[in-house]
Parts: structure tokens; sequence; C-alpha cells
């Protein structure tokens, strides 16, 4: 049996045009792990926006949480850790999925591994905006009153804050990388011998003094993913509809 984590694929995105083949891929992916999986962590972002609203939210793409509700029906554990686009996300999409919502960081243990698994937003001290931004989006009070919008104006105002967030910060993640490594070793010094993250998009594999830090990258352009089982982590794609493992040779750093 096998572990899966994955993250960012913001099905929705202003920015993408390909929401129904991510969305086909995606759904083969879910097909082929459901012969293994006992767990499926999804790392935050899954949706561009999910906000819920005293009468629910009109899922945008039904297609994905039918397919996370029939995962849990053949046996596996889904767990939702919500990111910066979907922290949101609480009975609606429970009962869409079935998945068990976490608000924060979680610590876990998989084929004895301790395992630190969390989104990543806000970890870059030198990220000061988005720092502040999140502290506000995150407010009970600003909730409330965004709450207090109807459905489709919650969305036109997600859709425009969202186009400016991923035209900023397509490139920009690259130079934080290393407050990413910092923090998975401050991680691991504590205890942990695994740190998972994801937020960046970047696929990550980095060895560090006495563990591993990987980021599950996104399911935008490398349709990347972690599995851990008996053997071990791997950071593989689906990006070609099959297994692989994924070259980081291919990967290159935006101008």
């Amino acid at each position: 049996m096998a572990v899966y984590f994955i993250s960012d694929a913001h099905f929705g995105a202003p920015y993408s045009d390909t929401d129904e083949h991510r969305v086909k891929l995606f759904s083969r992916f879910i097909d082929l792990i459901g012969e293994d999986a006992d767990y499926l962590y999804i790392i935050g972002d899954l949706y561009d926006f999910w906000f819920e609203y005293r009468d629910g939210f009109p899922n945008p793409f039904p297609e994905v949480t039918s397919r996370l509700k029939e995962l849990g029906d053949r046996g596996a554990e889904v767990i939702f850790i919500g990111g910066n686009h979907d922290w949101w996300a609480g009975k609606t999409f429970k009962q869409a999925t079935g998945a068990r919502i976490e608000k924060k960081d979680i610590e876990v243990t998989h084929y004895g591994k301790r395992i630190f698994i969390g989104h990543g937003d806000g970890i870059p001290k030198d990220d000061w905006a988005y720092r502040i931004l999140r502290k506000i989006l995150r407010n009970p009070v600003n909730i409330w009153l965004f709450s207090r919008l109807s459905a489709e104006m919650g969305m036109k105002l997600a859709r425009l804050v969202s186009s400016r967030s991923h035209a900023l910060g397509q490139y920009r993640q690259w130079k934080f990388l290393g407050e990413y490594k910092e923090y998975a070793q401050k991680r691991i010094d504590d205890g942990f011998d695994i740190v998972i993250l994801g937020h960046t998009h970047i696929p990550q594999e980095v060895e560090l003094k006495g563990g591993h830090y990987f980021n599950s990258g996104n399911w935008i352009r490398d349709f990347t993913y972690v599995k851990l089982d008996e053997s071990g982590f791997y950071l593989n794609t689906f990006k070609n509809g099959d297994v692989e493992k994924f070259d980081f040779d291919k990967m290159k750093k935006p101008e």
C-alpha cells in the first residue's frame, strides 16, 4: 500500500485555459492510485478559489470532488490541508469529497517515518506583503464580511485578486527556495524525518542533515506528486498520463 501527496492544481485559475485537460488527467491519476492508496494528502490549492457561503459553494469542477469521494469509498483516507486559495473549505467541501479537512500544518507517521506536512505559504520572511495579506484574509471579521457577498460577486473578486497574484508570483518564488530549505531543516532538527510542502509550484527533492525535504510541485505544468511506499519516497510526474520519475534536469528557472 502507498501514501500520496499532491498540491497546487489551482483548478479554475484565470490564467489557465487547460482545465478540461488537467481535470481529465487528474481523474486518470485518481484511478491509478486507487489501486494501492492508503492515504492521499492534498496539500492545498486544489482549487484556485473555494469559499463556503451560508448556502454552500457552486462547485465549478464536480468531477474533481466526486473522484476524491470515490477514492475514499474505495478505502483510502483523503486529507485536505487548506492552501492560500482554498483555506476556507468546510462542510460543503467535506460533503463533496469525504475528505478530512485540516486548517493547519500536520504531523503524521507512515512506514516509521515522522512526516511534517504543510502548504507552505507564509514561510519566507522576505515575502512580507503576502504575510500581511494572509493575516487579513484569515481574520474572522473579514471572513464574515466576505461571506455577506453573493457567491457570484465573491468569485469575481477572487478571480481579480488571483489573476494579479499569479501574474506577480509566477517567478518570484524561486528567490525564496533557500528559506524553504532552511525551514525544512529546522523541522528536521525538531525530530521529523521528512518535510513535505507545496505552494511554490517548484518540485523539489532535497537531502538535508538528518532527513529530506520534498515540495510536491504543481498540477499545472509539471503534474508532480510525492509517493511513499515500503521502499521509500519518490517524486514522480503524471504529465504524460503515466507514472514517470520527475526529471529535474528539464526544469528550467524562468528568465
